[in-house]
């Protein structure tokens, strides 16, 4: 009895030891861990007592089977693989430095990009890509910092299989070059008419309030459009409760603002919602409301010769004693609503108004995207294009090239823009600094 407790004994404390290491088979698993100590209790991790693998200057861990397009070999929360001696290393995902690939890592994945936290034993850091500016060269396992940090040059090819190429700076986003979103351009992002960022995020452009519709960003919050997602929804309208657009409001007999008030002297937000007059001869008493000017609506909308009295149960407007009819000066009229946002060529928006994007030729040969255009047609957007980049625009059809460039680090496959393949195989040769001649096709 007393042989078989021992054994029971020794089991038991090899599984305390053991089980929390097992979670770590697979990275990014943290519910493992938790469920083997609420069984069995905190116990130190197997790498802890027999320096196993994945700790910075421990060997590199492996995978028990290997994930298309992905090294089966991996390292632990803020290391990476150094191939090249199979060693756990840190710091890394800076540029030249080993591609961070513990499981507090990710692929970017486009414009849903997993966010958050990684977190173990309760203690948790944020997620982040392999490399923090650049990409992960899948022959080096190395982070390269020449691409997707610039409009107009080649986004960063996919870290692995399972993710998209992407740039590396928060107002830019891959424009894809086909539907394997495998290579492509970085081009602008955020503002209005431009494509969202990534997570669908819009900013503020020029004054413009935007928000994300099918990829793009546009102008929200005026009477006709789209309401916006943040802050208030509409400006100088009424919010529809029941679609997606502003509505006029604000006026006489109107559906009040947002925020139940009208915003003007003379008019105040009833029990139904709707814009009343107030404040004249005879006229119910203004409450107390906001007005869009700052400050707030007054009793008697201003005019200095009346007064808020009780009139048969109601507050009303009245003369002041002594004062006739004719005294004081009436409030100013309220200003019009926002004039709604125009195209990049100053024609009113219409049903079937387009963002346009319009290339542009750089010196290098490079055709960058040089603005999106919000307009009528596509001639109006050259002309808006032409305005700012002169004789550069380039209104040819753009193509994709892919070149193979060999240089100090090795072979680099580039994927550029131009009107042809001579503008390409310039563009190719200003990317690559101290490389040969680039030849066409991709690196072995």
């Amino acid at each position: 009895m007393g042989k078989a407790i021992r054994v029971m004994c020794v089991a038991m404390a090899w599984l305390m030891a053991c089980a929390p290491a097992l979670a770590w088979v697979w990275p990014g698993v943290p519910e493992s861990r938790t469920m083997s100590e609420r069984w069995l209790g905190a116990g130190p991790r197997i790498s802890e007592l027999f320096g196993y693998c994945g700790s910075p200057g421990q060997r590199c861990c492996q995978r028990p089977s290997t994930i298309p397009g992905l090294d089966p070999r991996y390292c632990d929360v803020g290391a990476g693989c150094d191939i090249a001696t199979n060693i756990c290393v840190s710091p890394c995902g800076g540029g030249g430095q080993v591609c961070c690939d513990g499981p507090d890592t990710y692929a970017p994945q486009g414009d849903r990009s997993p966010t958050g936290l990684f977190c173990v034993d309760d203690q948790c850091v944020p997620r982040k890509p392999m490399c923090a500016a650049g990409s992960c060269q899948r022959e080096s396992r190395r982070c390269s910092e020449q691409c997707g940090k610039s409009v107009g040059v080649a986004c960063c090819p996919p870290d692995a299989e399972i993710a998209v190429a992407s740039c590396k700076v928060s107002d830019l986003i891959c424009a894809f070059g086909d539907s394997s979103m495998t290579g492509g351009t970085c081009v602008h992002c955020g503002e209005q008419g431009e494509p969202a960022c990534p997570g669908g995020e819009c900013r503020v452009s020029a004054g413009v309030r935007t928000i994300e519709r099918d990829g793009l960003c546009v102008a929200c919050g005026y009477v006709g459009g789209p309401k916006c997602a943040v802050g208030r929804q509409c400006d100088g309208g009424s919010p529809d409760p029941f679609g997606p657009n502003c509505l006029p409001g604000g006026g006489l007999n109107q559906p009040c603002l947002e925020g139940r008030f009208c915003g003007y002297d003379g008019m105040f937000c009833d029990t139904g919602n709707l814009c009343r007059l107030c404040g004249a001869p005879g006229q119910p008493c203004c409450p107390s409301q906001p007005l869009l000017g700052g400050g707030v609506t007054k009793e008697c909308g201003g005019y200095s010769n009346l007064q808020c009295a009780h009139f048969n149960g109601r507050r009303v407007c009245q003369y002041k004693p002594g004062q006739a009819p004719g005294d004081g000066r009436p409030p100013p009229p309220p200003p019009p609503p926002p004039d709604p946002p125009k195209t990049c060529g100053g024609q009113p928006y219409r049903i079937d108004t387009t963002t346009f994007y319009v290339w542009v030729r750089q010196d290098t040969g490079c055709a960058t995207v040089g603005g999106a255009y919000p307009a009528n047609s596509f001639a109006e957007a050259v002309q808006c294009a032409r305005s700012v980049f002169g004789g550069a625009v380039i209104e040819e059809s753009v193509e994709e090239y892919t070149f193979a460039v060999v240089g100090p680090l090795g072979c680099r496959t580039l994927y550029v823009y131009g009107k042809d393949a001579d503008d390409a195989s310039a563009c190719a040769r200003a990317q690559c600094i101290n490389c040969g001649e680039p030849t066409p096709g991709s690196c072995p």
